[in-house]
């Protein structure tokens, strides 16, 4: 082949190329646009599960029960709440109890000022421990929260009459 004649390239072809190079760019930088999005995501729902806990002012929308007896999906409006140092909760119970007590209720109720409230942060999660009484004044329970800093939540209590019942939850305003 002589010198300087080279294979011509159909402009057909140059287009395509150029159409998969553009493409490539633009998915490029959509991912790059997405991981930077959702990093941007993470910070926020970081920034709301510290903020609710530092000023004490936590919601938990509450979906998952496990108990000794059970492992039970939950319908919606289980709730737990912490507020200016007072926790409150209306949760399910499964499991069994230790001694009857008179006048005991069916549920995990509380509603009162929590005592030895302490918070521990980890590298990826919050952990806060409490004591409250139940609503009758009869039971009292010590109540351990696993907090995620993308806002999923791991409560376990335990009871002075009942047997260990622990749920699965999300803080409110992190479920994007």
């Amino acid at each position: 082949m002589p010198k300087g004649v080279g294979v011509r390239v159909p402009s057909s072809a140059r287009k395509s190329q150029k159409h998969l190079y553009m493409k490539t760019i633009l998915s490029l930088a959509f991912a790059f646009s997405c991981l930077f999005a959702n990093a941007q995501s993470q910070d926020s729902i970081k920034t709301i599960v510290d903020k609710a806990i530092q000023e004490k002012n936590l919601t938990v929308d509450i979906y998952q029960v496990f108990s000794n007896l059970l492992d039970k999906s939950l319908d919606a409006g289980y709730v737990f709440s912490l507020k200016d140092s007072i926790a409150k909760a209306d949760l399910p119970f499964f499991g069994t109890s230790d001694s009857p007590v008179y006048g005991q209720t069916g549920g995990i109720r509380f509603n009162g000022p929590v005592t030895d409230y302490k918070v521990v942060i980890h590298k990826k999660r919050y952990a806060i421990n409490f004591s409250v009484k139940n609503t009758d004044g009869i039971d009292f329970y010590d109540v351990y929260l696993d907090i995620d800093f993308d806002g999923y939540t791991y409560m376990h209590i335990n009871s002075a009459y009942r047997s260990w019942i622990a749920y699965s939850g999300m803080v409110r305003g992190t479920d994007n």
